[in-house]
Formats: structure tokens, C-alpha cells, sequence
């Protein structure tokens, strides 16, 4: 049985160009791809008949996942594309789109050009949203986790105090932290994925933690709160605990 996914990095990079048909001056395109999901991208309009987001990755990139956060999609259709030239018009295989976590896998096509099709007959706003885009590779684990799942929810919350004792409190965002333990995993095959995701985002850059690939919907935007925690009671075997903090 397959395990978990590890959907980290975005081949939407910095010098990825856009072309995009309707956008908000105040909810600009950069807003797609700044690992924040509540800060959205708009357009400007629903479009005649659609609004188009057009992607030059720069050079053929393989790709095998897409993630849309935060959007407003309703009942209208929503296309992915690739191609070799500009616009791109092979179609991808997409899974139900879901508005608070849409995350589909695909058949992999290595390509330059995707372009991302909006398009709805109504939706009250009269925009598009999106908080964060996503396109890239996963990472498949072979083990799913041991002894359940532990969480809690928390505030940013931080208080200061003057030398007179005035305080007073800043409040940050939620979060639900969960912890997950993982027993005997192979040292060379799952233990070093993971090593390989702290060394890409560390414990300051957002990635995707697919618990259930079949139902994308159980992904977590998340960072690691915290190194990897790991006890090797044999030569090749290790056991590990992560900890992961989710912006609610």
C-alpha cells in the first residue's frame, strides 16, 4: 500500500512569466505564488467567456501536480493545459475541485507552457481567487504513520509588558499543529525523503503533506514546527516524529 505525499517546491518559480487576461491591480499576479495563502490573487472581471492564466515555466518542466488554495471556484469549469508552445492546448485529467484545498494529480507531462482556464457563468464576487498555484512533482513515501494523529490548535498570540506593567497583547494567526509519528521506517528510502524536504524548505517555506492521496482533500499547507526528530534502533531503520504547523 502506498503511503503519504510530499508535494514541496513549486516549479512556478520566481522567473516564471504571466500572462494572465483579467487581473486586479491590487490583488496582482505575484500574490499567486508568495507561499501566503490569504494573501489572494483577483482578476478583475469573470471574463467573456473565461479568464485565462498563462504560465512560460521558462524550459520543459516536469509536472505531475497541481494545488489551488484559498479559491472561490463554484460550479463552472476548470481546465488545466500544457504544451510545447504558447498557448498551451493539451488538456490534463483533473479530480473534482474542491474551494479550500484543490489538489489533483496527473498523468506527468514534461512541458513549458500550462495555462489555467477560469471559467463560471456567475459567482456573487464577480472575480476569481486564488491564494496560492501550484505546479510541480511529488514525492511518494512508502509508510503511512504509526499510533494515530495528535493536534492541537494555537494563536500567534504574544504579549509585552513595560517596566511601569502595562501590557498589552499582538495576536497572530491561528494555527492547528499536529504531530505524527512514523515507526521503522527505511533509512536510505522514506527517512531520507524527508531529509531531502527539510533540506529544500527548512522549517520557514510551506509545503503540501498529502495524508490520504486518495482524497486530495486531506492535504495540509503546512511548515515543519521544528527539525526532524528521529531515534535508530537498528543499523538501516529509524524511527521519526515531525511535527507540522497549518495556517487556519
Amino acid at each position: 500500500m502506498s503511503g503519504p505525499r510530499l508535494f514541496h517546491g513549486n516549479s512556478i518559480g520566481a522567473s516564471a512569466m504571466f500572462t494572465i487576461s483579467s487581473s486586479s491591480p491590487s490583488f496582482p499576479r505575484t500574490y499567486l505564488i508568495d507561499e501566503a495563502r490569504k494573501t489572494p490573487w483577483r482578476s478583475l472581471s469573470l471574463g467573456s467567456p473565461s479568464v485565462t492564466i498563462d504560465i512560460d515555466l521558462g524550459a520543459a518542466t516536469t509536472i505531475r501536480s497541481l494545488a489551488i488554495l484559498n479559491n472561490n471556484f463554484s460550479s463552472g469549469t476548470y481546465k488545466l493545459f500544457y504544451g510545447a508552445t504558447s498557448p498551451a492546448t493539451h488538456s490534463v485529467t483533473l479530480t473534482s475541485k474542491n474551494q479550500s484545498m484543490w489538489v489533483s494529480f496527473f498523468a506527468t507531462q514534461t512541458k513549458r507552457y500550462w495555462r489555467l482556464s477560469l471559467q463560471e457563468a456567475s459567482i456573487a464576487s464577480g472575480f476569481y481567487q486564488i491564494g496560492e498555484l501550484r505546479l510541480g512533482n511529488y514525492v511518494q513515501l512508502s509508510k503511512y504513520h504509526d499510533s494515530g494523529e495528535q493536534a492541537k490548535r494555537i494563536s500567534g498570540k504574544k504579549e509585552h509588558e513595560t517596566d511601569g506593567g502595562v501590557r498589552w497583547r499582538l495576536s497572530g494567526f491561528q494555527r492547528k499543529v499536529r504531530s505524527y509519528k512514523f515507526v521503522d521506517l527505511d533509512e536510505a528510502t522514506d527517512f531520507a525523503k524527508w531529509e531531502r524536504l527539510y533540506e529544500s524548505v527548512g522549517e520557514e517555506h510551506p509545503f503540501l503533506f498529502i495524508i490520504n492521496p486518495s482524497v486530495p482533500t486531506s492535504s495540509l499547507f503546512c511548515t515543519l514546527d521544528g527539525p526532524l526528530s528521529l531515534s535508530k534502533n537498528k543499523p538501516d531503520r529509524v524511527d521519526m516524529s515531525i511535527t507540522l504547523a497549518e495556517d487556519l
